[in-house]
């Protein structure tokens, strides 16, 4: 996604919330707050209240030891429902 998106703040807000997910993706379970804020620039109030309504959500999840965060039970399930779909050629 692109950083340089110059949409109004509820849209920069959704795609910091996509670019989050993103960055767990990428670094794994475990990766705290402070890491996503720091590798994604955003400030740690930011960060906190994407993670803490992520999770609320069910797209994150917190580590067994509250240390950091992980990948969803939704994230989990638009996984499979995408590989059990099939995108037309056109």
């Amino acid at each position: 996604m692109s950083p340089a998106f110059g949409g109004d703040s509820s849209s920069r807000s959704v795609i910091n919330a996509l670019r989050l997910i993103e960055e767990v993706a990428d670094l794994g379970p475990g990766v705290t707050a402070a890491e996503l804020s720091r590798n994604l620039g955003l400030s740690k109030s930011a960060t906190y209240r994407l993670v803490n309504l992520l999770s609320q959500e069910e797209y994150l999840v917190r580590t067994p030891d509250l240390g950091g965060f992980a990948l969803g039970a939704k994230i989990d399930a638009l996984i499979g429902i995408a590989s059990q779909q099939s995108v037309p050629d056109r």
